[in-house]
């Protein structure tokens, strides 16, 4: 597969012997000498002994996980090793297998991001269909293009339940499917932003979809006050947002709460927990980045001015939707990228995976939704095509986007 290495890697560690005996420590007549395979070593270049490896961390009798990690980041490299080698020779075979698919992965070369870009370029342009989607999904070159601020993604935007909220939206590579108070479920084309069809039988705004292949679920609600809640099943939690500033995080065991996370200065309204990162958006127009674990704020960003109205985060970004503007941040940073989308008059929804950025926003009362392809390039998209913003129609065709005065019916033709 493109992007990989070769399966005999020798750094794979799914095939380390568990079953060596105790029978492989040797003493060397002191009565503390370890004998290893693999073997740390000191800073004076010699093999670490046990006894060495003992004075240089003091292990309590009770050690909780929050200290052993403490503890582990703490140690020099060769420590580690040494540390490591022990664990898992510790280890049965489930967890060496756990083990193995969390770091073979990490171990992998990415040889399409470290060629010059005409070399990879040459490379692509001879592959299939198949061997091209392989590609775009273990590259890490291509994942991070997002964050490239003189990318040009293809776009395209089209209108949407005319002048009504878009209060829901999902979408895949194929469709995308918005909810609004106008009662109706669009879908659309993701490539072309044609309408498919257009559902309709709710009596009152739709508030909530899901969809699981060719199975719809939608919800229609009175508006009743809910609160952003998101579950830590890894921590057996539940966080939740609400309208005195605070973010809460309970324990699902005992029902109590364990701690608060203080920082907002109006009502928290979002709350998404991804890559081991907990990220809330409130009415004082900032995202907080808080570590799940303990609590910490590791970041504040800060450059809306309104109320923060949507947003999703991944392991690399952040992209929210405030006032005028759709934002890109830097995750890790908490610096802000760039402006995907700006001269908005509100950003109603945004959702992106690999490739895609697909929002819902308003421009001159009017609702449209926004595609941003991040992949057109790889696509052999044209370069007019990309960097500049084309409106479409029902059909998908480009029309000229006029300011209209009256209401478009997008079911006619």
């Amino acid at each position: 597969m493109l992007g990989a290495e070769d399966d005999d890697d020798e750094n794979d560690v799914s095939s380390l012997d568990i079953e060596r005996e105790r029978g492989d420590e040797r003493n060397d007549g002191k009565g503390r000498e370890l004998a290893l395979t693999e073997q740390g070593v000191n800073e004076s270049g010699y093999a670490l002994t046990l006894s060495e490896a003992e004075q240089q961390v003091a292990v309590p009798t009770m050690m909780d996980i929050p200290v052993m990690v403490d503890a582990f980041d703490a140690m020099p490299d060769d420590l580690k090793t040494y540390v490591m080698y022990q664990f898992l020779r510790r280890c049965a075979k489930p967890t060496l297998h756990f083990v193995a698919n969390v770091v073979n992965p990490a171990l992998k070369i990415d040889f399409l991001g470290l060629l010059p870009l005409e070399l990879s370029l040459n490379i692509i342009s001879h592959l299939d269909a198949q061997s091209m989607c392989r590609a775009a999904q273990v590259s890490k070159k291509w994942r991070q293009s997002w964050m490239d601020v003189d990318s040009k993604p293809k776009h395209i935007a089209f209108r949407a339940h005319q002048r009504h909220v878009v209060t829901c939206l999902q979408f895949d590579t194929d469709k995308i499917l918005t909810g609004s108070d106008d009662t109706n479920i669009n879908v659309y084309d993701t490539k072309t932003g044609a309408l498919r069809t257009r559902l309709s039988g709710h009596e009152g705004g739709v508030w909530a979809l899901q969809y699981w292949g060719n199975v719809l679920v939608s919800g229609s609600t009175d508006r009743s006050k809910v609160y952003s809640v998101v579950l830590d099943h890894a921590r057996n939690r539940c966080i939740s947002g609400s309208m005195d500033n605070l973010v809460k995080v309970w324990s699902l065991e005992t029902g109590a709460c364990l701690f608060n996370l203080e920082g907002h200065t109006s009502l928290v309204g979002l709350l998404d927990l991804s890559h081991e990162r907990l990220v809330s958006a409130a009415a004082d127009s900032t995202l907080r980045i808080w570590d799940p674990e303990n609590g910490q704020c590791k970041a504040t960003l800060t450059a809306h001015t309104g109320a923060i109205t949507c947003f999703q985060h991944d392991g690399q970004k952040v992209i929210s939707g405030s006032d005028r503007t759709l934002k890109m941040w830097n995750v890790k940073t908490g610096e802000c990228v760039k402006d995907l989308l700006t001269d908005l008059s509100g950003v109603w929804q945004v959702k992106f995976n690999e490739r895609r950025c697909v929002a819902a926003v308003q421009r001159n009362s009017l609702t449209y939704i926004e595609v941003l392809d991040f992949g057109a390039s790889r696509d052999g998209a044209p370069e007019d095509q990309r960097g500049r913003r084309i409106v479409v129609d029902s059909r998908g065709r480009e029309i000229e986007d006029v300011d209209e005065t009256v209401e478009l019916v997008e079911a006619q033709a």
